[in-house]
């Protein structure tokens, strides 16, 4: 179930042109349009990944230090989580918005400006436990045998889930695979026993989808099936190969789907990776649509530590690793903390 809205207004103040906002919680998302008065016609804006830091006060004002045609770039001042700005009408008066609660998941899973989340896919509890110890933000589970997203068995997830309910520190997230196809019967299995083990991401890809509305139709009958989990919407940057939907495209059906992230991997597993498929400027690209469509960016596709550099540059909000991480391929390798360690220390910190 969703969490009510406690009432909260943004108001635009002409005089001063401030703008305050009066809030009743340390991590927050807020959702809106404002139009200035300065500024036609009406703009939408955002900021997203703001510095999760606690808050001084409940009331921040920020003055603009002058009008420009960037609509509020002094908000960058505001050091809120996910905050972010999109999709309500305007008020004349001033601006109401909502304030969606972040969950506990949410707020785990947001990042701060720069800092990326390091993802690492497990296949085993074993697998789980090194992966924690190696320093991941983010814990998924999958099955590598049976495609890029491949669905774990029920009692695997939910032996890996207790596992890392034993054993994970405070602000690790957990996702899950649902498979390459949103349509399959397993995915709805797998993703409604991740909601009864209260798992906090389901990724889930675009094979077999043939346009945007038939995307659409897919990703909406899978999320209207359940509640709990926040859901990833993953394209495939070797989308001309295997003959998918390209990224733009999954991105605009996830985005009119209510989707929560956008993640690029690869679904052919033969040694290349996003980067052999998709350039930089095009990565870059997808990342600011995803960010404009209130989406979290994710970048996953056979990287390892050369991509490093590259990726940082990019600064996708999680990089997401499988074989990198294994001493061994990704199939029959295993995860192991040290190789988790590495890549951990390597993208972030260089």
């Amino acid at each position: 179930m969703k969490s009510p809205c406690p009432n909260v207004t943004l108001k635009l103040f002409p005089a001063s042109t401030s703008l305050k906002a009066n809030l009743t919680t340390k991590s927050l998302s807020l959702t809106g349009s404002l139009a200035l008065p300065f500024l036609t016609p009406l703009i939408s804006f955002r900021l997203i990944d703001a510095f999760d830091i606690p808050l001084a006060s409940d009331t921040l004002t920020s003055p603009p230090s002058q009008r420009t045609s960037n609509p509020l770039p002094w908000l960058m001042k505001f050091r809120i989580s996910s905050l972010q700005l999109d999709k309500l009408p305007p008020s004349i008066e001033g601006l109401p918005l909502s304030l969606k609660l972040l969950s506990s998941a949410q707020k785990r899973f947001s990042t701060g400006l720069g800092t990326m989340k390091v993802l690492i896919s497990v296949v085993s509890p074993e697998e789980a436990v090194e992966a924690v110890e190696g320093g991941a933000d983010v814990v998924d589970t999958k099955d590598p045998s049976k495609g890029s997203l491949g669905a774990p068995e029920g009692p695997l997830l939910a032996s890996i889930v207790r596992a890392l309910r034993d054993v994970a520190r405070k602000g690790i997230a957990i996702s899950v695979a649902l498979g390459d196809d949103p349509r399959s019967e397993v995915a709805m299995e797998v993703a409604l026993v991740a909601e009864k083990m209260a798992v906090d991401y389901a990724k889930v890809g675009s094979l077999g989808l043939r346009s945007i509305s038939e995307a659409v139709t897919a990703y909406k009958d899978l999320k209207g099936s359940i509640d709990g989990l926040k859901l990833v919407a993953v394209a495939y940057a070797d989308y001309r190969t295997a003959k998918c939907l390209s990224p733009t495209d999954v991105l605009e059906a996830a985005y009119k789907s209510d989707y929560d992230v956008f993640m690029i991997d690869t679904l052919i597993k033969d040694g290349r990776s996003t980067f052999d498929h998709l350039s930089r400027a095009e990565i870059l690209k997808i990342k600011g649509c995803a960010h404009e469509r209130g989406m979290l960016f994710a970048l996953a596709g056979s990287l390892r530590l050369e991509h490093a550099v590259s990726v940082r540059e990019i600064g996708p909000d999680v990089v997401g690793f499988r074989g990198a991480a294994c001493n061994g391929n990704r199939v029959r390798g295993k995860v192991t903390r040290d190789n988790v360690r590495l890549l951990v220390s390597t993208y972030k910190t260089g």
